[in-house]
């Protein structure tokens, strides 16, 4: 961001939906050298404008007159897209300036007469055509000079496509010539001093070719036939290694031009020798420039525009001035006006069209000097970050609640899951033979007890959990709001969990932001049904109450009546998943407080048995069961840590074979279109061969990859499920805080990265939370984590898991001070 900013001296907008790029502007002396600069605007769309600005200071130096109608002296369309625009003597026996329009078919020279009209000091223009040559390739850019050294003539040189020169001696044409090493069109410049012309060829690599030269060579291939696979070589190279966006040339003396390049991040400068006079790496991406030569002095100076719509202005690699523009332009050009020499005229990609000049009104603000300190004391800094931690962690419930409380008192929000089910429109292939396809209805009421702005209501399930319209967003709330979605299943698995997070974000008067949040539960029959239970299930969890056992009527009150099963004395029942089939029992103890929930699929345990706490608790208005914890848990997380890991190493197997491909498909259309252009068809007929075979190759590895993909997703939610079913054994033995650390390790969703996925993190994670709670002291600092890199064996990570996990159930009623010496040793050869 830049102090300054430019100063408008006259603007106006060039037609309607047009599109422009960096060849469709050209300032110049249209009408000889004596006659101040005209504007000259070619858009895609074939409109040709020209302007003559005339702007003028009124009322002292104060005031602008602007944009006038009388400035633009031409308008017409051409009917064909322009796409690139250039000035000369382009008509024999003619020494005035003629104006050269290039389309992708044709190029046409037009003669521009000015028309001056005294009686109100108006102008106007009238444009005939001189000649017109029609193109046998698509033109693509359009470079003019006095080719081979001629005086007072200007010739035509056209780029196309495919990378052929065609020139034209004015009315004739000449010949053309084939680049060799061409890929797509780049900037072609012509350097009258050495009669040369100067590209970039596909390899990054600036190439210089004599006229003298191309001229001889296309004679000697009219002569001798057998030299038409043959190429002319440069007279000199120059590696830039990167690419190029514009390249200009400036007169600095008599004797001494510059060649200035502009590339996406580097300014190059070059001498006619390929000698490199100065460079300028840039920590910006440019979107054009301009060149022009302070006189008498002959001093360089270079205006490059960034994406920041920032204008730098250059001498040699020095920064001389910057300021801020009204847009972001496409082409950028200097010119001299009647009112006003050196305007600035900038050109975006829609139209806008300004000349301005640099403006000297800086910001009043003057940021103060940065005080650095000179000696720092790193021991005392340490004992002060640890002073402030834990101040932190001690202020950070009371601050929490301080913002809830706060929040409460500005809004009201009530959720409400209705319990009745309703049929789904939506993936009824779902649909079972036995059961519709349902979904329920969520309703979140706002009542603002204040006015609120932006207003943010979203809806969170779990995977395979589909919320119908799950963002809301209300601009002003004043009243009383209503925001309703529906829930439905979106696939045949099993949830992780049956819980909705209702995320409400907005901002107060005081332009705070709050953030609040409301969880619901979805009905168990919209994912379950009863059934009779099963007996001599190989996954089992208990659950142990501190208050008698509740009947599972009461319980689970809503599958009343629909089974005789469930009756008030019956102890063991069946939830049976509506689109995967799997069946999780109950069964509630006779003589102990216990609770019994058994499956053959483990990953089916976890959300059955969260209703049923939760209903516990809810039942008895406290907290007051907890689950019997095994190794059995451990060992199918670590199952599904590996299926997941392995489906990670094979779609990243299948990704490098397919880079490896995709460089040799490079390699073989490159071959191609130098073998055709070379005219060689000998090897045509095996490249093509094994085209044919690299893209089959790519199309089976594809689908490989298609069904590679596919199975890290299930693996990823299987091994989602794992994780919730271990978080639920947890939640119910340890502490809350201890419940947040080992969540806050391996409780989140993996992600779909292709290096950093939930091994890398938990694996971080976790040997942070082994650190910490092995700790000798509190001022001891934890290690930081540094940049995370791709594991290559899980093996480390499943021991730090079971670690952490065995020491959160561990009593707490223990010496942990007198453990912890005996165990860090342990500990760290862990981690």
């Amino acid at each position: 961001m830049s102090l300054f900013k430019t100063r408008e001296w006259w603007r106006t907008h060039c037609g309607e939906n047009e599109a422009f790029d960096n060849h469709s502007l050209l300032v110049t002396p249209l009408f000889g050298p004596d006659i101040h600069n005209v504007i000259i605007v070619g858009s895609h769309n074939g409109y040709l404008r020209i302007y003559k600005p005339s702007s003028k200071w009124i009322e002292e130096g104060k005031t602008l007159t602007g944009y006038k109608p009388t400035d633009l002296i031409l308008e017409s369309s051409l009917e064909k897209p322009i796409i690139d625009l250039n000035v000369g003597k382009f008509v024999s026996g003619s020494q005035n300036l003629h104006l050269a329009v290039l389309s992708p078919s044709n190029l046409i020279v037009y003669n521009v007469s000015m028309i001056g009209n005294a009686a109100d000091e108006e102008d106007r223009c009238v444009l005939n055509i001189a000649y017109e040559h029609n193109l046998k390739r698509l033109g693509a850019t359009l470079t003019v000079g006095p080719f081979g050294g001629v005086q007072g003539r200007d010739f035509l040189c056209v780029q196309c496509l495919d990378g052929t020169l065609l020139f034209y001696e004015q009315e004739t044409f000449a010949f053309s010539y084939n680049l060799t090493n061409y890929l797509l069109p780049t900037p072609l410049i012509y350097v009258a001093k050495n009669d040369a012309f100067v590209t970039l060829n596909s390899a990054w690599v600036f190439e210089c070719y004599r006229y003298q030269h191309i001229a001889e060579f296309d004679k000697n291939k009219e002569k001798q036939p057998s030299e038409l696979g043959k190429s002319l070589y440069p007279d000199w190279k120059y590696n830039l290694g990167e690419a190029v966006m514009d390249v200009k040339i400036a007169t600095l003396s008599s004797v001494e031009l510059a060649i200035v390049v502009l590339g996406e991040r580097s300014l190059y400068c070059l001498k006619d020798d390929c000698s490199l006079k100065y460079t300028k790496r840039f920590d910006y991406a440019a979107l054009c420039f301009h060149v022009y030569v302070v006189e008498p002095d002959g001093v360089l100076m270079v205006m490059t525009v960034t994406e920041t719509n920032t204008l730098m202005v250059y001498e040699g690699t020095t920064l001389r001035w910057t300021a801020q523009l009204p847009f972001a332009p496409v082409a950028v050009n200097r010119g001299n006006f009647q009112h006003l020499e050196g305007v600035i005229v900038l050109l975006s990609d829609e139209g806008s069209l300004e000349g301005c000049f640099l403006g000297t009104e800086p910001s009043l603000f003057v940021a103060p000097p940065v005080s650095c300190t000179k000696d720092f004391n790193y021991e005392t800094a340490e004992s002060d970050v640890a002073k402030y931690r834990k101040m932190l962690q001690k202020s950070a419930a009371s601050d929490s609640s301080l913002t809830n409380a706060t929040a409460e008192s500005e809004i009201g929000i009530s959720v409400w899951m209705s319990p009745h089910l309703e049929p789904c429109p939506f993936n009824e292939e779902l649909a079972v033979e036995t059961e519709k396809h349902s979904m329920c209805r969520v309703s979140v009421e706002l009542i603002p007890y204040a006015p609120l702005r932006q207003v943010q209501v979203s809806f969170e399930v779990h995977d395979p959990l589909i919320v119908r319209a799950d963002y809301h967003e209300i601009a002003n709330l004043c009243d009383r709001h209503l925001a309703q979605s529906v829930i439905h299943m979106g696939d045949k698995a099993v949830p992780a969990s049956l819980e909705t997070v209702v995320t409400v974000t907005y901002e107060n008067s005081f332009g705070a932001i709050r953030v609040l949040q409301r969880k619901a539960q979805v009905p168990v029959r919209l994912v379950a049904k009863l059934c009779p239970p099963e007996s001599g299930s190989s996954f089992s969890i208990t659950v142990k109450s501190d208050e008698p056992i509740v009947s599972l009527s009461q319980l689970f009150p809503e599958f009343i009546g629909e089974e005789a099963t469930l009756g008030r004395n019956n102890n063991a029942i069946g939830l049976q998943y509506l689109y995967t089939g799997t069946v999780v029992s109950i069964a509630s103890g006779t003589s102990s407080n216990r609770y019994r929930l058994q499956s053959e699929d483990s990953l089916a345990v976890g959300p059955v048995g969260r209703q049923l706490i939760a209903r516990l608790n809810g039942y008895y208005s406290r907290k007051q069961c907890n689950c019997v914890t095994s190794q059995v848990q451990l060992q199918i997380l670590n199952a599904h840590i590996d299926v997941h890991f392995a489906s990670r190493q094979e779609v990243r197997r299948i990704k490098e074979a397919l880079d490896l491909l995709a460089t040799q498909l490079r390699n073989i259309e490159k071959k191609m279109v130098y073998n055709f252009k070379e005219r060689s068809t000998r090897s045509l007929k095996s490249l093509t061969f094994l085209l044919d075979d690299t893209f089959d190759m790519m199309f089976t590895l594809l689908d490989d990859l298609k069904d590679a993909q596919l199975k890290q997703f299930r693996s990823e939610k299987n091994l989602e499920r794992a994780i919730s079913s271990l978080l639920l054994l947890l939640q119910t033995n340890v502490s809350d805080d201890k419940y947040a650390l080992v969540e806050s390790a391996i409780g989140f969703t993996p992600q779909l990265h292709s290096d950093i996925d939930w091994e890398e993190i938990a694996d971080a994670a976790v040997s942070s939370a082994l650190r910490s709670k092995m700790r000798k002291s509190d001022n001891e600092m934890l290690r930081t984590v540094g940049e995370l890199e791709p594991i290559k064996d899980v093996t480390k990570l499943k021991k730090r898991i079971a670690h952490l996990v065995e020491r959160l159930t561990k009593d707490t009623d223990d010496s942990v001070g007198s453990s912890a010496s005996g165990r860090l040793e342990d500990v760290e050869e862990v981690a």
